[in-house]
């Protein structure tokens, strides 16, 4: 005699519950109405920086940031995905905070010493320790926010504080 398949009912039921255990709580963010708008509205700002940004600073200029898609991909500079969707490294690495696929890992004082980038234009959620790993890997903090590395060239530190409209995502939330 044939197996009795499990009637279709049964395998969304499952795949449902599979899709909110994975999800968790952000599937809700999605359920609002002014999600959406606030992502075009955060995205526009974020393409419209990545052309300022290629626009002003040297094409040499290696910018690390956490949004690796709109500023990388608009300014047409070489970038630092901070949140390492993409490293080796990164990737077994232990998560830092609850489980939100390609941002709950990073480690900033590996990224930094690694691949060196010039301009750190933004942090994830960042803890007092990792602040300091980045100062001890040579970074300051500008008044608008970013980081530089101390040997900075004069030229570009001039280039970064004053061609360049400040960046409001800096920091997305500190721990």
């Amino acid at each position: 005699a044939r197996p009795r398949r499990p009637p279709a009912w049964l395998a969304i039921g499952l795949g449902g519950i599979v899709m909110v255990a994975t999800v968790g709580r952000n599937w809700i963010d999605f359920l609002r109405d002014d999600v959406t708008a606030k992502q075009i509205d955060w995205d526009g700002h974020t393409a419209a920086f990545g052309i300022r940004l290629g626009e002003v600073l040297p094409p040499t200029t290696t910018v690390a940031v956490v949004a690796a898609g709109a500023i990388p991909f608009f300014s047409n500079l070489p970038s630092v995905d901070l949140l390492g969707k993409n490293d080796a490294h990164i990737a077994r690495e232990e998560p830092l905070e609850k489980f939100v696929p390609g941002h709950d890992k990073r480690d900033y004082a590996y990224s930094l010493s690694t691949y060196k980038p010039d301009l750190v234009l933004e942090l994830w959620h960042h803890a007092p320790e990792e602040l300091r790993a980045i100062a001890a890997q040579g970074y300051r903090r500008l008044p608008n926010g970013m980081y530089v590395r101390e040997e900075c060239p004069d030229e570009l530190l001039y280039l970064i504080e004053h061609g360049l409209p400040e960046y409001p995502y800096g920091v997305h939330k500190s721990k």
